[in-house]
C-alpha cells in the first residue's frame, strides 16, 4: 500500500515538473560585438601592421525547446557583421596604409542551454554549442598613402571578387574564387542572466563569444594578370600580404599563409516568450 501511495506521489510531481518543464522559447537577441581576425604572419608583422579594435553587431532569432527545468536545446539564427580594422607604416619608404576587412555571416549555433530555478524571479543561464556560418558577403578596402598621393584598393564578393585600383590605373581583375570561405565551422558559449518579467516573458542579458575552428580565408582564391597567375593571399592585391612583401612569382603555389581563425565577443540582450507544451 506504501509503495502505490509513493509511486502515486512520484507520479504526480513528475506531472507538475513535466508541465513546467516542458517549455518552448522563442526570442530576439541582438548585441554589438568586438571582431578580430587572427592569423599568426599578421599579428608577428610588428607596426607593418597594427590590428586595430573592430566593432560589429549580431542580431536575430533565438528558439529553446527545454525538456527539464534546467535543462533544453536551442538553435539560433542570427545575422553577424564582422570584421578587422588595420593599419601599418614604413617609414624607409615613406608610406602609411589603414585597412579593413568586413564579414557578414549566417551563424546558426546549435546550443546545448542549461539554467537555474525557472520560478525565480531572477535566473542564471550558460549556453554552450557547435556554429555553422554561412557568408553573405565579403569585402577588403585599403589606402595607402606616400605624402599627398592616395592609392586605394578594394575587393568585394557581389558580383564575384574583384581587384580594383583606383583612381590611378584603374583596373578590374576576377580571381577564380571567392577570396574567403563560403562556409565556417566553430563553437560558442554564452553566460548571463534571465529576469522574469511576466510567467511568460523573460529579459535576458549574456555575454557571449564564438570561435572558429576552420580557416576562413579560401586559399586558392587565385588571379590571372599578364602572363602570370597569382595567389590572392600572397601578392600585394591584398594589403596584408602586401604589407609582408610576399609573392611576385609566376604561376605560383597555392598560398602557405596560415589559417586565420574569427573570434568575436559581445553583450547579448534577449526578449524572450515562454510557450508551455502540454
Amino acid at each position: 500500500m506504501r509503495t502505490l501511495k509513493n509511486l502515486s506521489v512520484f507520479l504526480g510531481l513528475s506531472g507538475l515538473i513535466w508541465a513546467q518543464a516542458n517549455t518552448f522559447k522563442i526570442g530576439l537577441v541582438g548585441a554589438p560585438q568586438t571582431t578580430w581576425l587572427l592569423n599568426q604572419e599578421d599579428m608577428d608583422a610588428g607596426p607593418i601592421l597594427d590590428y586595430k579594435t573592430t566593432w560589429g553587431f549580431m542580431g536575430g532569432l533565438s528558439l529553446a525547446y527545454h525538456f527539464s527545468n534546467y535543462v533544453g536545446v536551442g538553435l539560433d539564427l542570427l545575422y553577424s557583421s564582422e570584421g578587422q580594422r588595420y593599419t601599418g607604416k614604413d617609414e624607409a619608404l615613406g608610406l602609411r596604409w589603414e585597412g579593413r576587412t568586413r564579414l557578414n555571416y549566417l551563424k546558426i549555433p546549435l546550443l546545448l542551454r542549461l539554467g537555474s530555478d525557472p520560478e525565480s524571479p531572477v535566473q542564471l543561464s550558460f549556453s554552450l554549442g557547435p556554429q555553422l556560418g554561412l557568408l553573405l558577403s565579403a569585402e577588403d578596402k585599403m589606402t595607402v598613402k606616400l605624402g599627398s598621393s592616395e592609392l586605394s584598393l578594394s575587393t568585394g564578393n557581389k558580383e564575384g571578387i574583384l581587384y580594383e585600383v583606383t583612381p590611378i590605373n584603374p583596373e578590374r581583375v576576377s580571381l577564380n574564387k571567392p577570396a574567403y570561405a563560403s562556409t565556417t565551422f566553430g563553437a560558442t558559449v554564452g553566460l548571463g542572466v534571465a529576469i522574469r518579467l511576466t510567467e511568460s516573458l523573460h529579459l535576458s542579458f549574456q555575454l557571449r563569444g564564438d570561435y572558429t575552428f576552420t580557416d576562413i580565408e579560401n586559399k586558392k582564391a587565385e588571379y590571372a594578370h599578364g602572363t602570370h597567375t597569382h595567389s590572392y593571399w600572397e601578392q600585394d592585391i591584398k594589403y596584408r600580404s602586401a604589407s609582408h612583401g610576399g609573392g611576385g612569382g609566376q604561376n605560383e603555389p597555392e598560398s602557405e599563409r596560415s589559417p586565420t581563425a574569427a573570434l568575436t565577443g559581445g553583450f547579448v540582450i534577449g526578449l524572450t516568450y515562454l510557450i508551455p507544451l502540454q
